[in-house]
């Protein structure tokens, strides 16, 4: 808890224990003092973004109100002459006080300001941050035509000796109101993560890296449709602190995250999202069927009518976003390479290898982990953190690399749409990263579910959230194990398969979390693949290649 966390609520059990059990003339006094005092720490909270104080103005208010009253009253006998009546002890109204004090600091619990857990590496994490331009393409996601291609980079690195050095708060001022603003507005209430430039990071901004840093093993990142950089920056500070010495490059997808704050202060705000005519809060029949139909066959077939409509209409996250992402993230990759990029940062970037790296992502940044795999021969292993193909860049087809898939409990959706949740469980790819007739043959692809996780619940944000709300946004299970399980299996399957180490991946790290995590396998996939004539395997596949992005 922050201090104005804890002034307000010292303040108010002290405004309650005086309203019960002071006595003397200087009651009213005091109890003035305290609800002004109120008001006042509810100002400052709200001032400094940590809005959860912020309703206790009206606890302050009341009690300026309630102390009014009571020496009205109390002028309006002496007045009259009448007696002053004997002490009781005012325990209706001193309990009128403490239920409303409870609802008004509910927030305060519900939304914690707390620190990032600490990466176990062996290394400090450095961060720096810049800007690459892509002039070859202008007026990408709702920029004017004559404007590049501008995109955020944060690199989280190893670094050396960093003492004496503070780290960086895990959102600065500015980009709280900007960047994270966009999960907020999606639910309503923009101001929701404004409190999280309180949060303290484990990265320090330009640290150095350690001596003779040279080679090292690099992994590229995209966070969520609509999101921002940091969003998992507890997974990527504890890749960036482990021994075999990674550096992340984090990507924000300007036009379809957050507002874009750049180093120099410029902020592009997010391209507003088209608005769909209503259909009486009811989902689409199709969508419903391509999750709950009971056979593959019946799911293949609305999935493809969804596909053709985005086709048809050029849809932005399927079509336009799933196209401007992958190119993001090859252009990235090339500038890196190449060493194109800002001299303050040169140095950082020589000393990464880029012939052969990771590829990873979270929400449609993980689907684009699976297009760059697919296309660029220089991803040696992907990570997919639940992420619907949308782009339908590894539909029906083998993927590569390695690739773990790895997925959020879906029995939520399950019990939205209406249905019963299969007695396997199956996720959103199921007919993705694997041809049909392969499905649940390919050694090196893993597929894994996240017991009593969200879709929103595979990031930071479980840290933030507190139940009952978190178990409705973000899934039941801990926060620890929420952000532990994919630390786990990420640093795993990196230290794996892009540096070789014999881990026992992944029954190591599963053993790890009994009941918490589980295997899926897509193999009733191939089962059906086979019922099908030779004709109508053909028939199916023309019509799946007939959707695929040019």
């Amino acid at each position: 808890m922050m201090i104005v966390d804890w002034l307000q609520v010292v303040l108010m059990a002290g405004f309650i224990g005086c309203w019960l059990f002071w006595r003397d003339q200087r009651r009213r006094r005091v109890l003035s003092a305290l609800a002004i005092a109120i008001i006042a720490t509810a100002v400052w909270g709200i001032a400094i973004d940590r809005w959860q104080v912020g309703g206790c103005a009206l606890f302050g208010m009341l009690g300026l109100s309630a102390i009014g009253v009571s020496r009205w009253r109390a002028a309006r006998a002496e007045k009259a002459g009448r007696p002053a009546r004997p002490w009781r002890l005012p325990w209706v109204t001193g309990l009128l006080w403490l239920f409303l004090a409870l609802p008004l600091l509910f927030p305060v619990w519900m939304f914690p300001v707390r620190p990032l857990p600490r990466p176990d590496g062996k290394y400090a994490v450095g961060v720096r941050a810049f800007e690459l331009d892509d002039p070859s393409r202008k007026g990408v996601s709702g920029v004017p035509a004559d404007q590049p291609r501008r995109l955020l980079v944060r690199i989280w690195y190893p670094a050396g000796d960093v003492r004496g050095m503070s780290p960086r708060p895990y959102l600065t001022r500015a980009e709280a109101h900007s960047s994270a603003r966009a999960i907020g507005e999606a639910v309503g209430f923009p101001l929701l993560f404004d409190h999280l430039r309180h949060v303290a990071s484990n990265a320090y901004e330009d640290a150095p890296l350690p001596p003779g840093a040279s080679g090292l093993p690099v992994l590229f990142f995209s966070h969520g449709y609509m999101s921002f950089l940091a969003q998992n920056s507890a997974l990527l500070e504890q890749l960036a602190s482990h021994g075999y010495m990674i550096m992340i490059v984090s990507i924000q997808h300007t036009g379809d995250s957050g507002a874009t704050m750049f180093p120099n202060g410029d902020v592009i705000p997010m391209e507003p999202m088209p608005r769909h005519k209503k259909s009486g809060g009811k989902p689409d029949p199709v969508l419903v069927k391509a999750v709950v139909a009971a056979g593959p066959g019946e799911r293949l077939d609305a999935m493809l009518k969804l596909r053709a409509d985005a086709v048809r209409t050029n849809d932005r996250i399927g079509m336009r976003s799933a196209t401007t992402w992958l190119a993001d993230r090859l252009f990235v990759h090339d500038q890196l390479q190449k060493g194109a990029v800002p001299a303050a940062v040169a140095r950082l970037v020589a000393a990464g290898r880029y012939d052969r790296v990771g590829e990873l992502g979270m929400s449609f940044g993980g689907a684009t982990t699976g297009a760059v795999c697919m296309v660029d021969r220089r991803c040696a292993a992907g990570v997919n953190l639940d992420g619907t193909d949308l782009g339908y860049d590894a539909f029906n087809r083998n993927m590569p690399v390695p690739f773990l898939m790895f997925h959020s409990d879906p029995l939520d959706v399950f019990k939205l749409l209406g249905a019963a949740a299969p007695a396997e469980p199956r996720g959103s790819n199921e007919f993705s990263y694997e041809q049909f007739a392969d499905a649940g043959r390919l050694p090196d692809l893993h597929r894994v579910m996240l017991v009593d996780s969200k879709h929103v619940g595979i990031t930071d944000f479980p840290l933030f959230i507190r139940q009952p709300l978190k178990g409705m946004l973000l899934g039941a299970a801990p926060a620890h194990d929420l952000i532990e399980t994919q630390k786990d299996m990420v640093l795993g399957f990196f230290d794996h398969y892009l540096r070789g180490i014999d881990n026992h991946f992944p029954k190591a790290q599963m053993a790890r979390w009994p009941g918490r995590l589980v295997p899926m396998s897509s193999g009733y996939v191939a089962d059906w693949w086979r019922t099908k004539s030779p004709a109508e395997q053909e028939q199916l596949t023309r019509r799946i290649d007939a959707l695929r992005r040019p």
